[in-house]
C-alpha cells in the first residue's frame, strides 16, 4: 500500500524592487522541485514584474495588494 503525499505549498511575497526579477527564478526553481507555489505581490512589485508572469509560472491566481507604512519607522 502506498501513501499519497500532498504537495507542500509555499507562499512567496514579492515587493517592489529589483529583487522582484529574482523572485521569478525562485518560483521557477520551487516549481521544478515539486512545490505548489502561490504568489502575493505588492502594487509596487507589479511595476517590475506583472502578475501574469507569476500566474504563468505557477498556474495559480496571484494576489496583489497595496500597502503603506504609517508613522515613523525606527530601529531598536
Amino acid at each position: 500500500m502506498s501513501v499519497k503525499h500532498e504537495k507542500q505549498t509555499i507562499v512567496v511575497g514579492v515587493t517592489g524592487g529589483i529583487g522582484a526579477y529574482k523572485a521569478c527564478e525562485l518560483v521557477r526553481e520551487l516549481m521544478r522541485r515539486g512545490f505548489r507555489v502561490k504568489v502575493m505581490m505588492t502594487e509596487a512589485a507589479t511595476r517590475f514584474v506583472t502578475p501574469l508572469t507569476f500566474r504563468t509560472l505557477t498556474g495559480e491566481p496571484v494576489v496583489s495588494f497595496s500597502c503603506s507604512v504609517r508613522g515613523k519607522v525606527t530601529s531598536p
